[in-house]
């Protein structure tokens, strides 16, 4: 008697652990009645239980940049929408700045400037030099594009030259030069005209184009950003994005009032700050069999197959990174709700004898 009751904890015990929908008893009952059958939600022996262990798991989020190349050209002090372009997009990037500064790098360039204050050769069309890309650096950023510091002269030229190929081609030659990294580069050119240069040696156009083929090479893509001005298919300002994933990622904008102005310059942050939603996971001792658990401040965040779902993440084969989808993503790139990361795996019941 006392080695069924045994049998019967051991049972309930295993069902517990490992989820079975029954359990079949191989003994036989001394009057010849059927095995005995225990349901999966029999309540175990009060000695019996199973314990899951937590353990949380640090992770680095891959960290992309973004280049952001101002045009200050003449085009850009035309009135628009109650002020002028130049002044509208200045109030609109800062306030895209201050959003997403913690999940990009941001960096900035300007141009033309006076070649007597940029690096470039005198009397030529000149772009400004590139101010790093860094996080958490809005302040700086809102001083650069508002033109506010006393001891910057760069942004005090007025010119109806509008070479953003001297720009592409300061941002090629700055992103040649930075180290290899596995986080995402792009390149925003925010202005309202063709390239143009009345001095220039070269053809601007193809000047660009070649700029932009190169940064295509470098794997950096490129966002256009046309204010108060639609290019045509065919002009050269149409040729200029790069490194879209389909034909259907579009790369290039124009907004003609203030409010599209904003909501243009959100998507374009969210489509580069998704790069963040890729979390790279702390090479730990993660014991076999482990599994994954994601929270956002007190909400856990659905794990996700590989073919279904939109909303929640999905970990690589070897869970050494996860990738936030959707809702999850989007959340994660502009709450303050602390997002946490957790193996789990199983401790054997203990299982007690009478």
């Amino acid at each position: 008697m006392f080695r069924r009751a045994g049998a019967i904890g051991f049972a309930l015990a295993l069902a517990g652990c490992v989820g079975v929908d029954r359990i079949v008893l191989d003994d036989v009952h001394v009057d010849g009645s059927a095995d005995a059958i225990v349901p999966k939600d029999a309540a175990p022996d009060s000695d019996a239980t199973c314990n899951q262990s937590s353990t949380p798991l640090p992770f680095k989020p891959q960290t992309p940049q973004l280049l952001i190349l101002l045009d200050r050209s003449s085009d850009m002090q035309s009135s628009f929408d109650g002020t002028t372009r130049e002044a509208a997009v200045q109030d609109a990037l800062v306030g895209a700045i201050k959003t997403f500064q913690g999940k990009i790098k941001l960096g900035f360039e300007q141009f033309p400037v006076d070649p007597a204050v940029s690096p470039c050769a005198p009397n030529s069309c000149c772009a400004d030099k590139v101010v790093d890309p860094a996080l958490n650096n809005a302040t700086t950023m809102e001083i650069d594009i508002g033109c506010t510091d006393p001891n910057n002269t760069s942004c005090s030229v007025a010119s109806t030259d509008s070479p953003s190929y001297a720009a592409l081609e300061q941002a090629r030659d700055y992103y040649k030069a930075e180290p290899a990294t596995t986080d995402e580069q792009d390149i925003l050119l925010v202005t309202s005209s063709e390239p143009s240069c009345a001095g220039a040696a070269d053809n601007p156009c193809s000047s660009a184009l070649s700029a932009a083929n190169d940064l295509g090479n470098l794997s950096v893509r490129i966002f256009v950003l046309s204010v108060d001005y639609q290019p045509p298919p065919w002009s050269c300002l149409s040729q200029f994005p790069r490194g879209g994933s389909s034909p259907h990622d579009s790369l290039m904008y124009t907004a003609n009032d203030s409010s599209s102005l904003g909501t243009k310059l959100n998507t374009i942050f969210s489509k580069v700050a998704q790069a963040a939603c890729t979390l790279n996971l702390s090479s730990v001792d993660v014991p076999p069999q482990a599994g994954l658990q994601v929270s956002m401040g007190k909400d856990s965040v659905p794990q996700l197959g590989w073919t279904g779902g939109q909303d929640g993440y999905w970990a690589n084969n070897n869970n050494t990174s996860i990738t936030l989808s959707g809702s999850a993503c989007n959340d994660y790139l502009i709450s303050q709700g602390k997002l946490v990361v957790r193996y789990t795996w199983p401790i054997a019941c203990n299982q007690g004898w009478p």
